[in-house]
């Protein structure tokens, strides 16, 4: 009995006319042969980090998820998060997950090194919204600057 895998249907929007040839190489990946297709695949990471998530408008600014998975050794899981927290960009992780942190012997922890190590997580960094120059006041009756 295998368990049924999840599926990701994309649909092709934009022409890969004048884009450049690492889009040209990732639209041929997904197996895309004309605009407007819609095609299925297994929803892995490898399939998630060439589809690109929906960028989500608030009142003020703009919000940009990606869906990230890390594996590694756990320390080296650890540092990922620690070189991501000191980015100057303003980023929020959620619905963080780990899996391989149990051993057969019901430890918290891994007790072999170089035990591997799997982050889930979702990314989503912000950008602003262009300012209002229409709702600035004008300056009236100010003396010139010299």
């Amino acid at each position: 009995m295998t368990a049924e895998k999840k599926k990701i249907r994309i649909q092709y929007v934009r022409s890969k006319i004048c884009a450049p040839k690492k889009h040209k190489l990732v639209v041929k990946g997904l197996g895309f042969t004309r605009l407007n297709q819609i095609v299925e695949r297994e929803d892995t990471p490898s399939i998630r980090g060439m589809v690109a998530n929906a960028v989500v408008p608030k009142d003020y600014h703009y919000e940009l998820p990606f869906d990230i998975e890390v594996d590694g050794p756990y320390f080296s899981i650890e540092d990922f998060f620690s070189r991501l927290s000191r980015l100057s960009r303003i980023i929020n992780v959620g619905d963080l997950t780990f899996t391989g942190l149990v051993d057969g012997k019901g430890g918290a922890f891994p007790t072999r090194p170089g035990t591997s190590v799997t982050g889930k997580c979702q990314v989503t960094t912000f950008f602003s919204k262009p300012g209002d120059t229409a709702s600035a006041p004008a300056a009236k009756n100010q003396p010139a600057r010299r």
